[in-house]
């Protein structure tokens, strides 16, 4: 059980752990002072009342014990607190036991430390201002008294001199303490913030080789299927070719037609598959929308598709089959649960192609959506469709990927609203005459 709440612990409460430990050894440390003083030094001050703030420094180790044992959330708030207070109990320790020529004071960049490693950079920064002033305050007398060790007043006018240049000795010990919180504050942050971005981008490299993997799978599996697929095409599209040939009514002639269609079209998808070309020579943005909307109508002639573009044709886009087949994925989700409207919007902004394709149907379960919708669909999800094997989406988003576009899905009122960027290459504008030619 303990293992178990150990390997659960957030870093919050590891890190709270630790700062109970290190006041525990604050603690055993200056009761062991207190003795060495006790023994042989013999230097004077209250030491029942600072018996009684160690106590409660210590009070605050149990309690911080108990709170990262807890289950309840840690904020940076929480720790900030027990890092103030313990600059706090710290300087007034301080204020009875020498003050600014104590030796040990400069044990106040601790909680700094701790806080530049850990909080944001203004927490950080908040620390530097309260640890600065707390040193400072060791320089005020207590009770109208000195607060130093050795008590000065009681030298001689010759010993004045001397006097002086202690006292600019602990002004130095400010100044040098100041430019040590100064530096710790600032390096501290950007080097944890340098280890947090490298550490983001080995979390994305490491997904990334988690996903290629994945796709090298899904690609392996759908050679495999191409293989299996092109002999019950071709075995189809002889009887289909024989059914032409018979005396069969008009009715029944324009659905062969429509299934000789939908075999040539398998069959064009199966040959790319194969016959992959490495082309990367940009095809004019007109040209891709017309080809991607003419194969969906194709696919789905029961589809009722609403489109709404802008001018494209100053632009080009990558040729890539795949691009496409991501695409034409996107709006069968969107015929499957809404085949009488679907709504295609095409914009163009600063060479960046925005494609909004907006369906009618029930929505993203909540359930779903969740899952689809996280750390940017990296993984197959577990479809949403009776009869769906849920590698779609992710297939959809790690090609768009690929092309360096974003993909999100909205849940609408009714509807899911499919939001899809992609990079653009700048052309010379082609006249509608010469698409037309070109389509």
């Amino acid at each position: 059980m303990f293992l178990k709440h150990t390997l659960t612990r957030s870093s919050s409460h590891k890190n709270l752990t630790l700062i109970a430990a290190a006041r525990v050894v604050l603690w055993a440390v200056a009761e062991l002072l207190i003795g060495v003083n006790q023994l042989w030094l013999h230097l004077p001050f209250n030491e029942p009342l600072v018996h009684c703030i160690l106590a409660v420094f210590a009070l605050t180790a149990i309690a911080a014990f108990i709170q990262a044992r807890s289950a309840g959330h840690i904020t940076r708030y929480v720790m900030l607190g027990h890092l103030t207070l313990d600059v706090l109990i710290m300087t007034w320790v301080f204020h009875l036991v020498g003050g600014a020529a104590n030796p040990f004071v400069s044990i106040l960049l601790f909680p700094l430390t701790i806080s530049a490693a850990i909080l944001p950079s203004r927490f950080t920064w908040l620390m530097v201002v309260l640890t600065l002033g707390s040193y400072g305050s060791l320089f005020i007398p207590v009770d109208g008294e000195t607060n130093l060790v050795v008590d000065h007043s009681q030298h001689s006018h010759s010993h004045g001199d001397q006097q002086s240049v202690f006292s600019l000795h602990l002004v130095g010990m400010w100044f040098n303490f100041a430019i040590s919180a100064i530096l710790i504050s600032f390096f501290v942050v950007r080097m944890r913030q340098q280890i947090q971005q490298q550490q983001q981008k080995l979390n994305t490299q490491r997904e990334k080789a988690l996903r290629d993997e994945q796709l090298l799978g899904i690609a392996t599996q759908a050679a495999s299927a191409a293989h299996h697929i092109s002999t019950p095409l071709s075995t189809m599209a002889i009887i289909i070719n024989d059914l032409h040939q018979s005396q069969a009514s008009e009715p029944i002639q324009e659905d062969l037609k429509l299934l000789s269609a939908q075999i040539d079209n398998c069959s064009e998808v199966l040959n790319t598959l194969r016959h992959r070309e490495n082309n990367n020579k940009p095809i004019p943005l007109a040209l891709f929308i017309h080809q991607l909307i003419d194969e969906f109508k194709l696919m789905r002639p029961e589809a009722v598709l609403e489109e709404n573009a802008d001018d494209t044709s100053t632009f080009k886009i990558s040729p890539d089959p795949s691009l496409r087949m991501a695409l034409l994925n996107v709006l069968n989700n969107a015929a499957d649960v809404s085949p009488k409207k679907i709504q295609l919007n095409i914009t163009l902004v600063k060479r960046t192609l925005h494609l909004k394709i907006r369906d009618y149907g029930m929505g993203l379960p909540e359930d779903f959506a969740n899952n689809a919708l996280a750390n940017g669909i990296e993984t197959p999800t577990i479809s949403s469709k009776p009869k769906g094997m849920g590698i779609g989406l992710f297939l959809s988003h790690a090609t768009i990927d690929q092309h360096q576009g974003k993909i999100s899905l909205t849940n609408m009122e009714p509807g899911t609203l499919t939001y899809i960027t992609l990079p653009l290459f700048l052309d010379t504008p082609i006249s509608s005459h010469s698409v037309a030619n070109q389509q």
